[in-house]
């Protein structure tokens, strides 16, 4: 199943809402960074280097629709934004290409989780790898980068599972309901089929008996079939209600 072929509306207030926060976070944060002179943002940087963060935050609007190039765009942007920093002590990497991860991993199957995971940590890796200062510094950062997109992975694939038994069970839940309204219908013309013959039997017998009645000029014959017409006719009443009780228990004592 693919969770994006029921996206629904779009775009949704989080659709929006999402890369507003990503957006603001980042330049916040790099402009602080820039500040405290972490990062030098001088001459013409600071204008790229906004600019490739709206970008890729712009981008994540379309996460839902176009969640694969959406991520190449988001990790393309986000690469760019810390070589264009001269810096990777950026509040950069890992936001926006996470945010596109997770997206990839909810709508999209295991393979594309896996391969945009690696994709992620790939660029991540060789972007950093100039502005590591030594092995150790190398390898730690590295590894946080490796969990942090593992668990950004995982985490939109059991999502998207999540959402798969969800729509499994509302499917179970309407093949369900679709059998019991096809054997309410079943029950229902079994017992017009009864009802036709209970009635069709009991009252040909009343018609047999006051017919008979009328030919007689016997009193006590007369009586006799009237008498058993009359009990055939209330047999008919009772048969009929109790069917009635079997159909909308109830019905029949209420009218």
């Amino acid at each position: 199943m693919r969770t994006d072929e029921s996206l629904g509306r779009w775009p949704r207030p989080a659709d929006v809402g999402v890369p507003l926060v990503v957006a603001g976070v980042q330049l916040s944060g790099t402009w602080l960074l820039a500040e405290d002179g972490a990062v030098p943002l001088d001459g013409a940087r600071w204008p790229l280097v906004a600019g490739s963060i709206v970008l890729a935050a712009a981008a994540l609007v379309w996460r839902r629709k176009a969640p694969v190039p959406v991520l190449v765009a988001a990790i393309s942007l986000s690469a760019l934004a810390i070589v264009a920093a001269g810096s990777a002590d950026t509040a950069v990497s890992g936001i926006a290409d996470g945010v596109a991860l997770y997206s990839v991993a909810v709508h999209r199957g295991r393979r594309h989780a896996i391969l945009g995971c690696l994709a992620a940590y790939a660029v991540a890796f060789a972007v950093y790898l100039p502005y590591a200062r030594g092995p150790g510094d190398l390898f730690s950062n590295e590894f946080l980068d490796g969990v942090l997109y593992l668990g950004i992975a995982a985490f939109g694939q059991l999502r998207r599972q999540r959402e798969a038994a969800r729509s499994g069970l509302r499917a179970r839940l309407a093949d369900i309901e679709r059998e019991s309204r096809a054997a309410a219908e079943a029950e229902r013309e079994r017992l017009a089929r009864e009802v036709h013959d209970i009635a069709g039997h009991h009252l040909s017998a009343v018609a047999v008996h006051a017919g008979a009645a009328a030919r007689r000029a016997d009193s006590e014959l007369v009586a006799q079939a009237l008498a058993v017409a009359a009990e055939t006719g209330r047999e008919v009443l009772r048969s009929l209600s109790g069917l009635v009780d079997v159909v909308a228990p109830g019905r029949a004592t209420a009218d």
